[in-house]
């Protein structure tokens, strides 16, 4: 009589899937954060900085 024994790796337990979930989530929302952040602050530096088309000519 062949009995089945259930893997702890292939079946975790729920509330540790849970855990990992809220962990995986907690990850992916700091990252969206700093990018966020990140992209302000390139946007910031944009406006701080002047944008020329041509190269400046030193003047004589």
């Amino acid at each position: 009589m062949p009995h089945t024994v259930s893997n702890p790796e292939q079946e975790p337990h729920p509330s540790d899937e849970l855990d990992r979930l809220e962990q995986v989530h907690q990850r992916v929302k700091d990252k969206q954060e700093a990018w966020r952040k990140l992209l302000e602050s390139m946007e910031d530096l944009k406006k701080k900085t002047p944008e020329t088309t041509e190269p400046e000519k030193p003047s004589t």
